[in-house]
């Protein structure tokens, strides 16, 4: 009788256990996603879907709770590792160091179809709308008005003089797995005064370099402005 009453306590308590861990899960989810932070992982327009999970995994949580199902041990145990990470890790964009592996690719995440930027005002053009330009023709924007934001990026392997940097952000079209970057070099007199991954307005004016054969946007800042990361730092196409 005894040995059957603690067997059943235990299975109870796993039942508990694997409840509270269920709600939680959804709760992450749901507070996660009401305080935009699941945009650093996905699409915005995927986020109602991360609600529909949420609520899937809540009710999973309110059912276990009164389920007589058998309940493996180990099913417990792995439930608890996305909740662990998920408490542990604080969400974090893409910054700098993954975009060094991009180099090679950098703003070929414009696609060939070659949409039209949002308006002809070069002063309120992203960094996006200024890489579509560059794959047509960015000659005759030259001595436009350019302002931009994005975090800054300072890697010897860009080869840039010390008076350049790069500015630069993530276009996300699904999820950070298929993000590309997109970025414009600085030409500021006091360049390494930024470190890499820290957010700035830059504003100047365009100019085009063609030393290597290939007409190549620069900005001359006229003023470069530190600012607070945006709650949505990926650009949407």
């Amino acid at each position: 009788m005894s040995h059957h009453w603690s067997t059943r306590m235990g299975i109870t308590s796993r039942r508990i256990f694997l409840s509270v861990v269920l709600c939680t899960l959804a709760g992450i989810l749901s507070y996660r996603t009401a305080m935009g932070q699941m945009a650093l992982y996905i699409h915005p327009r995927y986020e109602l879907l991360v609600y529909g999970c949420a609520l899937v995994v809540f009710l999973f949580g309110a059912v276990s709770w009164s389920s007589n199902a058998p309940l493996p041990r180990l099913s417990t145990i792995f439930l608890c590792i996305p909740v662990c990470i998920a408490v542990a890790f604080a969400p974090k964009p893409l910054g700098s160091a993954a975009l060094v592996s991009q180099l090679g690719s950098l703003n070929a995440v414009v696609p060939a179809t070659q949409p039209q930027a949002r308006t002809t005002d070069t002063q309120q053009w992203n960094l996006y709308e200024w890489a579509l330009a560059s794959t047509v023709d960015i000659t005759p924007y030259a001595g436009s008005t350019a302002v931009v934001e994005g975090f800054v990026v300072q890697n010897d392997e860009l080869g840039l003089p010390d008076d350049q940097f790069m500015v630069a952000r993530y276009v996300l079209k699904c999820c950070t797995a298929d993000a590309g970057g997109v970025g414009m070099r600085i030409a500021w007199g006091n360049a390494r005064q930024f470190r890499s991954d820290q957010w700035v307005r830059v504003s100047g004016t365009l100019a085009v370099e063609s030393s290597t054969g290939v007409p190549r946007p620069l900005i001359v800042a006229s003023s470069v402005v530190p600012i607070e990361q945006p709650g949505r730092p990926y650009l949407i196409p």
